[in-house]
């Protein structure tokens, strides 16, 4: 965001580019610890095209809109401009069953051109997709390729990851749970703090992949206190500090997400300075 909270194009080309050459495999363009429920339609469109134009990696497009219409709205919009695949939420507000999840996401399947991640994120939504419904979902719709899950369930995810088709990408959505996840047999991480620290985050992930977990668990240890000060207020407020600090493209936050007190803005670059002197 700009000083007067509208979107710096600019910066979101800038931060997208240096993604890139920190060693991303791809972007995620709307995530959950973004702003996205804060933009219009229109800024949303806006914000995955600049996602599209500026990556040389696959650009997933988050699909946060609670109702179909504007879900497969975004999700067309994203398929024509480039996006590889779009990220969706389950409808949330309503307090819905398994059942009519299913039904939501296999309608969202069926329609969509670009492949589908599921996003399981009860906390947010007030709705945990169980395990044998993504399950389900998975056995039964070749567009959906995989889950961003963010249930903080040690046990429903490690059900998901054994019980998924081979191709189907069980992606670690909590920070602090993507070394247990990748234990567990995690794909990958989509992670709010891969914008301030994308190299660290990929370190663990090939220490895992070659077996060196004991090195990827003090990885873990020394992450956790960033990760719990960063989250400690309405997210990005925190991420958006470091960020700021490091001379990356963040801006202010947008209402409804108020400024951060000194308070929090003292303690987020405590913390941060000592992350970085570790």
């Amino acid at each position: 965001m700009k000083k007067d909270r509208s979107i710096d194009v600019e910066g979101a080309r800038q931060l997208v580019t240096w993604l890139n050459g920190e060693g991303v495999d791809g972007i995620l363009a709307l995530g959950g610890t973004g702003e996205a429920t804060s933009l219009s339609q229109e800024e949303k469109k806006k914000i995955v095209k600049i996602a599209v134009d500026s990556s040389k990696n696959p650009v997933m497009a988050g699909v946060l809109n609670p109702g179909y219409g504007d879900a497969m709205d975004l999700i067309r919009y994203a398929s024509d401009v480039g996006a590889s695949s779009a990220l969706v939420i389950p409808p949330y507000y309503g307090k819905h069953s398994q059942s009519s999840l299913v039904s939501y996401f296999a309608a969202i399947a069926r329609t969509s051109s670009i492949p589908i991640l599921i996003y399981n994120i009860p906390y947010k939504t007030g709705t945990n997709l169980e395990p044998q419904t993504v399950l389900q979902l998975a056995a039964n719709h070749d567009n959906i390729i995989g889950i961003k899950e963010c249930s903080r369930d040690v046990a429903q995810f490690a059900t998901i990851a054994k019980g998924a088709p081979k191709a189907f990408y069980s992606m670690m959505g909590d920070d602090d749970f993507l070394f247990p996840g990748l234990l567990l047999g995690a794909s990958g991480g989509i992670l709010a703090t891969a914008n301030l620290i994308p190299r660290f985050w990929r370190d663990m992930f090939l220490l895992c992949k070659k077996g060196q977990f004991a090195k990827a668990r003090e990885l873990h240890f020394r992450v956790l206190p960033l990760v719990r000060v960063l989250f400690a207020q309405t997210n990005p407020m925190g991420l958006k500090i470091a960020m700021t600090a490091e001379g990356l493209p963040a801006g202010p936050t947008r209402t409804p997400i108020m400024p951060p007190t000194r308070e929090y803005e003292r303690k987020v670059l405590k913390c941060w300075e000592q992350f970085k002197g570790k």
